[in-house]
């Protein structure tokens, strides 16, 4: 394409704000009377339809850019969640499997701090006073857990709600 309203460096919106303004302003009647018709002004108008294809082309080019962006972080999105969903899962079943583990073993002065079986099976109370507080603790961690995931899933959702209407917009401008 040739001219003023030809491609390179120039922005798209910039080359169509060009072609706008210069379709509105058109050949004033001194020049139409000096070039002697309408053949200036063909010319014109012929320059301003290669200039609007070029755009069209653009913009669909544009477009499918746009929709393959979309798609692709919309899969990338939906192997998000799976993942989230599966670690939550995950975490479900390890935190059964440490209740099942705790449960089976007995409890023995270590690094843990914990008292000797035979003082916990001494006094039944100290043993359900110790036994609440290690289901407490487990679940405070899984709340903690579920709360993190939680937010991971929010942020998430968020970003294809943006996506989705970043694309109904573009769709909407494109239109």
């Amino acid at each position: 394409m040739e001219g003023p309203l030809a491609g390179g460096g120039v922005p798209l919106w910039a080359r169509v704000r060009l072609a706008f303004a210069v379709l509105a302003a058109g050949p004033s009647s001194a020049e139409q009377g000096a070039r002697g018709g309408d053949e200036p002004g063909e010319a014109l108008l012929a320059g301003l339809r290669r200039s609007a294809e070029a755009v069209s082309v653009e913009l669909l080019g544009r477009q499918e850019r746009l929709h393959a962006d979309a798609e692709s972080l919309q899969r990338a999105l939906a192997g998000q969640i799976e993942t989230i969903r599966d670690l939550v899962a995950r975490i479900a079943q390890v935190e059964q499997e440490v209740s099942r583990l705790a449960g089976d073993r007995e409890p023995t002065i270590g690094d843990s701090g914990r008292l000797p079986a035979d003082d916990l099976t001494a006094d039944p109370d100290l043993r359900s006073a110790f036994e609440e507080l290690e289901a407490d603790l487990r679940l405070e961690k899984i709340e903690e857990r579920e709360q993190m995931l939680g937010e991971r899933e929010r942020r998430l959702d968020r970003r294809e709600r943006e996506l989705a209407a970043f694309v109904a917009e573009t769709q909407s401008l494109l239109s």
